[in-house]
């Protein structure tokens, strides 16, 4: 496949105003995101972790996540059609992801955070529409099976962090062209509210692509602002929202791709394959010391999703609600003389619910007329967990436990009459 060629401009304006002008030396707040839930250094936990920054895919097009985790050992992340649309395992986990037979774009078995705050769902799938590395300030990857800590789909966790990391508040203005009719602009400002910091980013993105049926669209938009609200207590409130239409080209047989590798699948395109997405995410943060060995903090998010597709010559509207909260108790002290404990304990709840309808495809490839399925999931996913980490000297010992209770409710009203209606529950502890 020919190579695209991009050329990328950055402006960065530092606001000159007295006002918002930071004393000589100081910096704004540093804002830290720690994946492994734990607040220790990674290299002191029983997890294999990687920081990313983003030096390590500044000279990337950066269309999709998989720019940073394919630099990342055991990860592999691949983009499925040349752009946005990609598929992360991590050391196995997540292979089970959407294959020729969806072009949601989701992933499944790995766990992805925005901002801490989770973007996976209840059921395991991951949209990853939200995600952009032009918003991202840095991305944390576990890589090792981590389920006691944060439950279903965590054989692997992946955290982006947007806030960004700047010397004084400003505005930068990035674009980035190039060949395929290849454009991406970035606008992000950067401020002081008191003692905290706020900011907001918009990133666009439009990529016709090198094969036909391959279009792309794409708007994120990202703020967010953190500050000390008392003594010792930090709130964090995050939006991050994105419109995403991306069209399928499909794939090709070796023959195929020997006679002209531009071309779409036949099929796909004679069907209009695509996806249009709208999603958004608001959640908060906060984290209270209670004393030099004590903390508490907690989390609560709420995540509309308007999804629309054409797939297998139907087209499909899901309307979906993710909600959930956490919570997170640590204490630290010594068990007995040379040996240290952090103790930590906690839950998480996640609920998702919504419609989804089938329609036939109209002449036009848009919304058909014929109603063919009216159909609800729900998944409800509670989890308890607790956690001991012993050090003593150079060694250190981490025991977890976690009760997990995962519902799944289904119910189908056309074209089935009567009502068929079904549910299950998984429940069981994980060391």
């Amino acid at each position: 496949m020919p190579r695209l060629i991009a050329v990328v401009l950055t402006v960065a304006l530092v606001a000159p105003v007295a006002a918002q002008q930071p004393d000589s030396g100081h910096r704004l707040p540093e804002v830290t995101v720690t994946a492994n839930r734990t607040g220790a250094d990674p290299g002191r936990v029983p997890l294999a972790t990687s920081t990313i920054r983003p030096e390590a895919w500044s000279a990337r097009l950066g269309l999709g996540v998989s720019d940073a985790l394919s630099l990342v050992p055991g990860v592999l992340a691949q983009s499925r059609s040349g752009s946005m649309d990609n598929r992360i395992a991590i050391r196995g986990y997540g292979a089970r992801g959407a294959g020729d037979r969806s072009n949601s774009g989701t992933t499944r078995g790995v766990r992805f955070l925005i901002d801490g705050i989770p973007e996976t769902e209840p059921d395991g799938r991951t949209s990853l529409d939200d995600f952009d590395l032009w918003a991202a300030s840095s991305v944390e990857v576990v890589r090792s099976n981590a389920s006691a800590l944060w439950g279903n789909a965590s054989g692997g966790l992946v955290n982006v962090t947007t806030m960004p990391v700047a010397d004084a508040p400003g505005t930068t203005v990035r674009t980035l062209f190039g060949s395929y009719g290849y454009q991406r602009n970035l606008l992000q400002a950067v401020g002081t509210a008191g003692a905290g910091r706020i900011f907001g980013t918009v990133v666009t993105t439009r990529y016709d692509g090198y094969r036909g049926n391959a279009q792309n669209e794409r708007q994120v938009l990202s703020a967010g602002f953190a500050a000390p609200i008392g003594s010792g207590t930090d709130l964090g409130v995050y939006l991050v929202g994105a419109s995403n239409q991306l069209s399928i080209p499909g794939p090709l047989s070796a023959a195929q791709f020997a006679l002209d590798p531009s071309q779409p699948n036949a099929t796909y395109a004679a069907r209009g394959e695509r996806r249009y997405n709208r999603v958004a995410r608001l959640g908060a943060t906060v984290a209270h010391r209670i004393d030099e060995s004590q903390d508490v903090s907690a989390m609560v998010y709420l995540n509309p999703k308007v999804l629309q597709r054409s797939e297998r010559g139907t087209f499909r509207d899901f309307t979906r609600i993710h909600a959930g909260a956490s919570a997170l108790y640590a204490v630290r002290g010594t068990l007995f003389d040379g040996v240290a404990s952090t103790f930590s304990s906690g839950f998480d709840y996640a609920f998702q619910d919504g419609a989804i309808l089938f329609y036939s495809l109209s002449p036009s490839l848009g919304r058909g007329t014929t109603l063919q399925q009216n159909k609800r999931e729900g998944a409800n996913n509670i989890g308890l967990y607790v956690q001991e980490q012993l050090e003593f000297g150079r060694w250190g010992v981490t025991l977890g436990l976690r009760n997990d209770n995962i519902t799944y409710d289904y119910q189908a009203f056309v074209p089935t009459n009567p009502l068929v209606a079904a549910n299950r529950t998984f429940a069981g502890l994980v060391p």
